[in-house]
């Protein structure tokens, strides 16, 4: 069973070979000027294909089943469409709707090179290579000095553009087709170009060198970024070197703080413990000597009362008087002693308590501020350590972007031949309009 394209190509010569001698009046044939009515509804069908909308897809289908029912050549209609599908990238149903044109006129190259440039866009290069060899047969059945200037151009627009797809499909990309394909398909198509092969040439010589500048371009963009990355990570790791030095200069001061406020509150508690121990004892001598004043006061009371006795007539005797005077002034001094050592006492103790309060609100205080300084260390710590964090997952970043950068591939084998060689819709609607050469 022959293959589908085969036969499709054999029609397409048969009915080129036709055409040569009868070709059909139809609105979009060179030297015949399309009808002002199927004109006016092409130009309404491409509207719908000025901006992508799967809405205004559908409205231009809507609109070309309309014309169709209609009795006038529809040859520029269907085409219409093909663009608006293009332009809306419905590019299989574009295919296959010119793949029909192509039936009835297999002469027409802008069909060719739509449908094509449609098959390139889906990445499907066996079949654009496959549609090269036919239009390779076409080119070579024309007599070029027979053409008109109008098909003359058109023939090198197309030679122009089979030059831009070889560009294209030559230089190394992922997925590629093999080369030998490719190759041998060039071949057959200049075997069939004759005097338009230094045109070709040339056009691919330029994609050569545009891809080449491409390419020259993306080394040295990669280059930069790579210096530019490198430069970053240099400067992350010495971020990070200086948060590792002062998060061991925050442990050390935590440490010492920590230390230290431990040795001044033991110093402040066994001082205030001394100062408990000398109140203490203070306060029981303070308590002695009270009571000894009390004793003596009474003793004192009772030598007066005896020398009073001893006034008003009671006999005693000398030497008993002269033992109790002298028992009064040895009382007196001795509680004038007491007195004395009972004021010191209670200021000593007064001051003791200043002391020891004064020592235990520095030991409080002291607390309090290493508690402070202790907390201030720790949220310092965790900043840093947050801030490790991130540069940690800056430095991952950053390698991966180098690793990227380093393992990209070239421009071209990341661009599609949609991108590198758009679709010149604009043309082709003045085409269809009757505003440009065909």
């Amino acid at each position: 069973m022959m293959d589908r394209r085969v036969i499709l190509r054999l029609l397409a010569i048969l009915a080129w070979a036709g055409a040569i001698t009868a070709r059909p009046i139809c609105a979009n044939q060179p030297g015949n000027k399309p009808a002002a009515a199927p004109r006016t509804e092409a130009a309404r069908l491409l509207e719908w294909g000025d901006h992508y909308s799967p809405t205004a897809l559908d409205k231009a289908r809507a609109y070309h089943d309309e014309l169709r029912t209609k009795p006038d050549c529809d040859a520029q209609i269907q085409y219409a469409l093909a663009l608006v599908l293009i332009r809306q990238h419905g590019y299989q149903e574009a295919v296959e709707r010119l793949e029909a044109m192509l039936v009835r006129e297999p002469e027409g190259v802008h069909l060719w090179r739509a449908k094509i440039w449609s098959e390139m866009a889906m990445h499907k290069e066996r079949e654009a290579l496959a549609e090269i060899r036919s239009l390779a047969d076409v080119l070579a059945g024309q007599r070029v000095t027979a053409l008109t200037d109008a098909e003359a151009e058109a023939r090198r627009a197309t030679v122009e553009f089979l030059a831009r797809v070889f560009g294209f499909l030559e230089v190394p990309r992922t997925n590629a087709s093999p080369a030998d394909e490719i190759r041998a398909a060039k071949l057959y198509l200049l075997a069939r170009l004759g005097d338009d092969r230094a045109s070709f040439n040339q056009q691919e010589e330029l994609v050569a060198e545009r891809f080449a500048k491409d390419r020259a371009a993306l080394e040295n963009l990669r280059a930069r970024r790579l210096a530019a990355g490198k430069t970053k990570q240099v400067a992350l790791k010495q971020q990070k070197k200086i948060i590792d030095e002062t998060e061991t200069n925050v442990d050390y001061d935590t440490e010492k703080v920590k230390s230290n406020t431990i040795a001044e509150v033991d110093r402040h508690n066994q001082s205030a413990e001394s100062l408990q121990k000398y109140l203490v004892a203070c306060q029981f001598r303070l308590d002695a000597v009270h009571k000894a004043i009390l004793t003596n006061q009474d003793l004192l009371a009772q030598q007066a009362l005896a020398s009073e006795q001893s006034a008003q007539g009671v006999t005693t005797g000398r030497n008993s008087l002269v033992m109790m005077a002298r028992n009064s002034n040895q009382i007196q001094n001795l509680l004038f002693r007491l007195a004395a050592e009972e004021v010191a006492l209670i200021q000593q103790i007064t001051q003791l308590n200043e002391q020891l309060q004064t020592t235990v609100a520095q030991r409080n205080l002291l607390l309090d501020t290493g508690e402070r300084t202790t907390a201030e260390l720790k949220s310092q710590a965790a900043t840093l350590k947050r801030d490790e964090k991130r540069i940690e997952r800056a430095e991952q970043a950053e390698a991966k972007k180098i690793a990227a950068e380093q393992h990209k591939t070239l421009l071209t084998k990341q661009t599609s031949f949609a991108a590198f060689e758009p679709f010149p819709f604009e043309t082709e609607k003045q085409r269809v309009l009757g505003t440009a050469d065909p």
